[in-house]
């Protein structure tokens, strides 16, 4: 028989973006044989007068790749 449990753990970097990350055992007869992992990075851009779209995986790329996720507390010069 197979079960399975979730652990769910969301990290924030900073105010625009959210990673979650789903990592479920998969356990057969109460032992662990892997894990089904699932990513889901949640970004919000803000307004726009037009739509966001992707016309093709280098846009989305392109995109993923401008995606900020530094600390702005860890940007901070705090030498005298």
């Amino acid at each position: 028989m197979k079960k399975s449990r979730k652990e769910i753990v969301t990290y924030n970097p900073n105010k625009q973006v959210a990673v979650r990350v789903t990592n479920t055992p998969v356990l057969e007869d109460d032992t662990l044989v892997d894990y089904l992992q699932t990513v889901t990075i949640k970004v919000s851009v803000g307004h726009a007068k037009e739509k966001l779209e992707f016309p093709d995986e280098d846009a989305i790329a392109s995109f993923i790749d401008s995606i900020d996720i530094e600390d702005p507390q860890e940007a901070l010069d705090l030498e005298d």
